[in-house]
């Protein structure tokens, strides 16, 4: 059955804000042990963003809207009419009776903002896939959102893509392959979504990269390599649109995902290092340019996936944390940007957070967990700064990727990852949620 959930598009203003949203896992299936450590971040476009969800304590300032989590908003409270909207809404798949989806894991998912284009990066040898044939598609295709069509992308690249992030106009692609569509790139790459050019950055890394993220023609790496285009860094680079540079010495370990801030003045990466530039901090820290800082007392837990996004001057972290600064948490928490302090998002989840993204602001969560905030959520919930809710009857496997992206007058919920069924029919490893 449908369930209900709330559009507001009505009341939609702009904020500019980015989506941004982890994903990745191994070619394996869930509770197994990785033969890699596949880690990584993908950034989505940029969306209008709408207020969507229960009415709370809005305050209005710039001619802009933002609920009350410590924005720097200092007018009163305005008395708007918010009425959100009820539109049942449900999962779909990508495709139809005669194929969908992909054959293989899902690890990254990434719309854009000025065409009906998703683009699905992973591991899988075919798309539209009807349980025995499909497109053939090397790791990586696109899907339209108005004509249903699968396209693959040149002839992909040779190994597992983990994570990915489109800035004008160019899809950046990180992850675990040493060829684009026949072209030596070592790790990472770029297409010009525009004239389907694949082309490299530079030489390159040595070793696998995990996250990436970007800012106009600024992108940000991280992963386990030593080496960017030659130049020796500790798990993060910088490409300035022609070479690779050093940021501020890096950090001691890997880094497992990275976000900017809107205006790119602001880097956060989270891992399992201990020390970023020389400095001590605990799995996760800032970077402003010239310093790397600690955020707090830092996160503890030990798992091999994270994820992290900003929405409304705070950060999110998913992963299999356990405390955030002082405060126990479970698998999720925030910092506010502003406060400079952590808190826990209500109970959290029962098992791994891998994925996030937002539509305005509400904060959608996917991963390993079956509950979320104490009730039954199925690898996916969401956070209207209250309260967790599941979105339908999820799925029924791991979720390592989220994006969302516009479809007409409305946002939808992309998913990805392993599962094989979402909202209980099946979907071949990526589905979306939202307005019938």
């Amino acid at each position: 059955m449908p369930t209900t959930i709330y559009d507001s598009s009505q009341q939609t203003r702009r904020l500019n804000n980015k989506t941004i949203a982890k994903s990745f896992f191994t070619n394996m299936e869930e509770n197994t042990v990785p033969s890699k450590p596949y880690l990584g971040i993908q950034q989505s476009s940029i969306v209008n963003n709408a207020i969507l969800g229960k009415k709370q304590d809005i305050r209005k300032c710039d001619g802009y809207y933002n609920i009350d989590y410590g924005c720097p908003c200092f007018s009163p409270i305005q008395e708007e009419s918010l009425n959100p909207i009820p539109i049942e809404a449900s999962w779909r798949i990508l495709g139809d009776e005669n194929g969908n989806g992909t054959n293989g894991i899902v690890y990254a998912i990434v719309g854009d903002p000025n065409s009906d284009w998703v683009y699905i990066g992973g591991s899988f040898s075919l798309v539209n896939y009807n349980g025995s044939t499909g497109l053939p598609a090397n790791n990586i295709a696109r899907y339209n959102t108005t004509t249903k069509v699968w396209e693959a992308l040149g002839d992909g690249v040779d190994g597992d893509i983990t994570c990915m992030t489109l800035s004008n106009n160019i899809l950046y692609i990180g992850g675990y392959f040493t060829n684009a569509n026949n072209i030596v790139v070592n790790y990472i790459a770029q297409l010009d979504i525009t004239s389907g050019i694949w082309s490299s950055l530079g030489t390159g890394m040595n070793y696998g990269v995990l996250a990436i993220t970007s800012y106009n023609n600024v992108v940000y790496a991280g992963g386990f390599f030593t080496d960017a285009g030659g130049t020796p860094v500790n798990q993060i680079a910088k490409w300035n649109g022609s070479s690779w540079e050093d940021v501020g010495g890096g950090v001691d370990s890997n880094i497992k995902a990275l976000t900017v801030t809107n205006d790119g003045s602001i880097l956060y990466a989270s891992g399992d290092f201990l020390t970023a530039g020389g400095n001590s901090v605990n799995k996760i820290a800032s970077w402003d340019g010239s310093n790397w800082s600690p955020l707090g007392l830092g996160v503890i837990g030990s798992g091999l996936y994270e994820s992290l996004i900003i929405n409304n001057n705070i950060l999110y972290i998913g992963g299999s944390i356990s405390q955030a600064g002082a405060n126990p948490v479970n698998r999720i928490a925030s910092w506010n940007i502003l406060t400079q302090s952590w808190n826990p998002l209500g109970f959290g989840m029962d098992g791994g957070v891998y994925a996030l993204t937002t539509n305005n602001l509400i904060l959608y969560a996917g991963g390993l967990f079956i509950e979320a905030g104490g009730n039954p959520a199925n690898r996916i919930a969401s956070w209207d700064g209250s309260n967790w809710s599941p979105l339908g009857n999820g799925v029924n496997n791991t979720i390592q990727a989220l994006a969302t992206v516009q479809i007409g007058s409305h946002k939808y919920i992309f998913a990805g990852g392993f599962f094989r069924e979402a909202g209980g029919n099946p979907a071949n490893r990526i589905a979306y949620y939202g307005p019938v």
